[in-house]
């Protein structure tokens, strides 16, 4: 047992610490009260309870974040439900009104452009149309150009 352990009180019930105790030598020269002690003792446990009641505080409006943003996923995901139940009716559509061809456009063939060179056929059109029929590493040209004429620098 310590020699300053007769002069400590505490009680069980409230927590609550009483002192009888002389001066305390803390370093060589250095004496402290034991009142200094549990004042500062007490101001240690207001910051904690402080830094406690702020963390309480953030977690509380992390939690009520996290519903709104669940509740806010569940509303996009009902949103995205509707948007593909209605793509794929209208998928559903155009198989039927294609007959038979998988998507519903008309074919479009070298020899269509030919015939139809003469029409109103905007020049965009036509760069479009040859990148279509383009193949291998002149596709990169024209993406390439189309970008150029899009955002010149």
């Amino acid at each position: 047992m310590d020699k300053y352990s007769s002069h400590l009180k505490f009680c069980i019930v409230c927590g609550k610490r009483t002192a009888t105790m002389p001066r305390k030598k803390i370093g060589k020269n250095d004496y402290m009260v034991w009142s200094e002690i549990e004042g500062k003792m007490n101001v240690l446990e207001g910051r904690i309870n402080g830094r406690k009641n702020a963390l309480e505080g953030k977690f509380d409006s992390m939690e009520t974040t996290m519903e709104e943003l669940k509740v806010e996923m569940r509303g996009v995901h009902q949103e995205l439900q509707e948007i593909t139940h209605i793509l794929g009716r209208r998928t559903r559509n155009q198989d039927r009104s294609s007959k038979g061809s998988r998507v519903g456009r008309k074919e479009i063939s070298e020899d269509n452009i030919e015939e139809n060179r003469g029409e109103n056929v905007t020049e965009k059109e036509r760069i479009k149309l040859a990148y279509i029929f383009t193949k291998g590493g002149a596709s990169y040209w024209f993406r390439f150009w189309e970008k150029k004429t899009n955002n010149p620098t």
